[in-house]
């Protein structure tokens, strides 16, 4: 059984290791493929693929099916392959955990490779898939929201929270309407809440960093009448990936990746 099933994943991730296009590693796609390396039995996580680009989705593919295949390699990754093979013994290549790990991994990078996107050149589709609760950095939804956006479809309202602000920001939140045009969203504020006074604390940190912050500030309501502010937030399309019976919503707001909740709240 297991033969066939390898048998399969050669046929579906035969066709990454053809085209050996010379590209350069990002960033982003060196710390995931070290990662990898480090440790053979990582299960990858959304937050982390999400920055990377199409190309880069197959070529981490390659990666980690390939390392037991090594005539399939992209040459590209050549210098990654060679640190992996100094790391995987056949025990770690035979062990189930590597293998249900293996797995695992090329079916949420399958994911990524066969996301859905939307622009805001469809707008009615896009405008659809806006309506809701947009989190900053991670889907995970804890007892209190991270720093988030929400738009209401229904009236184009929206509200922007900055769970920041209790840090070194003095912006707390920001509300008023929105429209869509031309790969950004458009915000017209008509009232915010800003937080005044308080007392700076500052802290040096082992690492030699400092931390400052402040305690005891107060909240103040403005509303700005008919003086509005503007705030254009330039969009990526969404993306919708389909994983583990899960379907997930993803956009960069001005190159920072928010996630679609789908939080209920009164």
């Amino acid at each position: 059984m297991k033969i066939l099933f390898i048998n399969f994943l050669l046929f579906q991730f035969a066709n990454l290791a053809k085209a050996q296009v010379k590209q350069i590693v990002s960033e982003q796609l060196n710390k995931c493929l070290h990662k990898a390396i480090t440790n053979p039995f990582m299960t990858l996580i959304e937050e982390e693929l999400v920055y990377l680009s199409k190309e880069e989705i197959k070529l981490f593919t390659n990666f980690i099916y390939t390392r037991r295949y090594d005539d399939l390699r992209d040459t590209t990754l050549k210098e990654y392959f060679d640190k992996s093979d100094n790391k995987l013994s056949v025990k770690i290549k035979k062990d189930s955990n590597f293998i249900a790990a293996t797995v695992y991994n090329l079916e949420l990078l399958n994911a990524f490779r066969n996301a859905d996107s939307v622009s805001s050149k469809t707008l009615n589709a896009f405008d659809y898939l806006l309506g809701g609760v947009w989190q900053q950095g991670t889907s995970v939804v804890s007892s209190n929201l991270l720093t988030h956006y929400k738009f209401l479809q229904a009236d184009h309202s929206f509200l922007f929270v900055n769970n920041l602000a209790n840090q070194n920001e003095k912006v707390k939140n920001y509300s008023g309407f929105y429209a869509i045009n031309n790969n950004a969203i458009e915000l017209e504020v008509r009232s915010k809440t800003i937080l005044k006074g308080g007392m700076l604390k500052h802290k040096k940190m082992p690492d030699g960093t400092s931390r400052n912050w402040y305690v005891n500030r107060k909240d103040s309501l403005i509303n700005l009448d008919k003086v509005f502010e503007y705030y254009t937030l330039a969009t990526s399309p969404i993306y919708t990936i389909k994983f583990d019976g899960i379907q997930k919503h993803f956009m960069k707001i001005n190159n920072t990746i928010y996630w679609k909740t789908f939080v209920i709240e009164d």
